[in-house]
């Protein structure tokens, strides 16, 4: 048998900017919503628990009266 071809890969690399570059903080501060969906999620589950113990509230006040 003869030798087996070699390949050639070629390969591309594109640059990235780092991560700690000043453009890319930027705009990671920018469009970054962790603090509005932070406090999106703290409100529903506030309002959660205000429902729930409303409702049980209201069972326990209507069998007194």
């Amino acid at each position: 048998m003869g030798k087996a071809p070699e390949l050639e890969l070629n390969i591309i690399v594109e640059e990235t900017k780092e991560a700690t570059s000043v453009e890319y903080t930027t705009s990671k501060k920018l469009t970054s919503s962790e603090p509005k969906n932070f406090w999106w999620w703290l409100c529903m589950v506030v309002y959660t628990v205000f429902a729930i113990f409303g409702q049980s509230a209201t069972t326990v006040l209507s069998r007194l009266l």
